[in-house]
């Protein structure tokens, strides 16, 4: 589940890296060990891709009723429910086929996958099948043929980035870089980088936010910067997003207006590389 400390980012240093504040907007790293449309909101399926007695079914989870299957709105979550499915029965080599090309690229290959994903903080078994009992809310995505798939179930909440491609629809889900710190880290609610999550509290008086941080190696050379924009989805409705600079730190992305339901799912979609048409999202639920 991409749901720590309470502290900013400072500056520091791990290993090579450090955290600096620059300017401008570079790309990150391919590799894991370095660094309002309308929606539509249903059920999640019971029948197949849903959890049972004996785990998951393998077959394809059923689109909404109220949209047509052939829509590219049922085709995106479906492929998420599939995504879900296998990875609650613990088949991580299903699950890594479902990823876009560049998405596969970052994880190597399906052993990285399954590797990577224990220390990431990508969704866990248990977290995908308590998913798939719950609401998924479709919401058109960034850019032309991609739709953002929202699930949430109790205190599990996730959202996957799904791009329509000549093969079909892939889902774009690179984890948490393994090794020197985590660029991104929710500040609205406090509960930190995906990889080391805490229970925080989220503030209502202000808008949810993310502060991201710009990565150099020891040499001075920038691995990652900000972005320099975003798209957010707040309980299933896009809103706007601000990147702006923050002192210190790199820059901070807030989320819509301030006064968000407490309950509601937020989740942030930015580009890490101009040169890839790969998505990274980071989703939290807003509790007050």
């Amino acid at each position: 589940m991409k749901i720590s400390r309470t502290s900013s980012l400072p500056v520091v240093t791990s290993g090579a890296l450090a955290l600096v504040l620059l300017g401008g907007c570079a790309s990150e790293s391919q590799t894991p060990g370095t660094t309002s449309p309308a929606s539509t909101e249903t059920a999640g399926p019971s029948t197949p891709g849903s959890p049972s007695a004996s785990g998951p079914s393998s077959e394809p989870a059923e689109p909404s009723a109220t949209t047509p299957s052939d829509s590219p709105e049922a085709q995106a979550q479906t492929v998420v429910l599939d995504y879900l499915a296998t990875i609650a029965a613990g088949d991580d080599t299903a699950a890594f086929a479902l990823l876009s090309p560049e998405t596969q690229k970052w994880y190597v290959d399906a052993a990285g996958f399954s590797t990577t994903r224990e220390n990431d903080g990508s969704i866990s078994p248990v977290d995908a099948a308590s998913a798939l009992d719950g609401t998924v809310t479709t919401t058109a995505g960034p850019d032309d043929g991609s739709t953002v798939v929202t699930v949430s179930s109790g205190d599990v909440a996730d959202a996957f980035v799904v791009r329509a491609e000549g093969s079909g629809m892939v889902i774009d889900d690179p984890g948490s870089p393994l090794t020197g710190p985590t660029a991104w880290e929710w500040k609205n609610p406090p509960v930190g980088p995906d990889d080391m999550r805490q229970p925080a509290t989220y503030v209502g008086s202000s808008s949810p936010s993310v502060l991201f941080a710009t990565v150099v190696d020891a040499g001075g050379e920038v691995l990652v910067e900000p972005p320099q924009s975003a798209f957010g989805v707040i309980g299933g409705t896009e809103v706007p997003v601000t990147v702006a600079p923050d002192e210190g730190q790199g820059a901070l992305a807030t989320l819509g207006d301030p006064g968000v339901t407490s309950g509601e799912v937020a989740t942030i979609v930015w580009q890490p590389d101009s040169t890839s048409p790969m998505w990274r999202s980071s989703t939290v639920l807003l509790t007050e």
